[in-house]
């Protein structure tokens, strides 16, 4: 998790305005154990399932899905907490495509961007059915 944040430190420059006021508002991370984590809306927490974004993924890839859950945040100033179905969706569709943008320069490899961009075409294979 540190190489992650460090990634996103050294590449702040290289980042827009709007992606760097999206990753400001991530101001807490927990690692935990596990696959399962996700943004508490009522903390604005970060639980980082150590088995889903750490292990076996590469530092870019785990600094783009901090991206990824920092916009969330922004999704729920906006919009107000998340909903199921077709809005949680979209929603995810949109965090995803918005770690696609910030993993270009963190140094994402065009395989991870191509399954990005399957998850961000097709969020609801990805999301266990109880979150749907």
């Amino acid at each position: 998790m540190g190489a992650a944040i460090d990634l996103i430190n050294s590449q702040w420059s290289k980042l827009t305005g709007d992606q760097q006021s999206v990753l400001s508002l991530m101001k807490t991370i927990n690692v935990i154990p596990g696959k399962k984590g996700g943004i508490s809306s009522k903390t604005f927490v970060f639980d980082f399932g150590f088995e889903r974004g750490i292990k076996g993924q590469s530092v870019a890839w785990t600094a783009s899905d901090i991206a990824h859950d920092s916009l969330h945040i922004r999704q729920y100033f906006r919009m107000g907490e998340g909903s199921r179905g077709p809005d949680a969706m979209r929603r995810e569709s949109e965090a995803t495509q918005f770690q696609i943008k910030v993993g270009r320069t963190l140094g994402l490899s065009k395989h991870e961007i191509q399954v990005l961009r399957e998850y961000a075409a097709h969020p609801e294979r990805y999301w266990p059915e109880e979150n749907r």
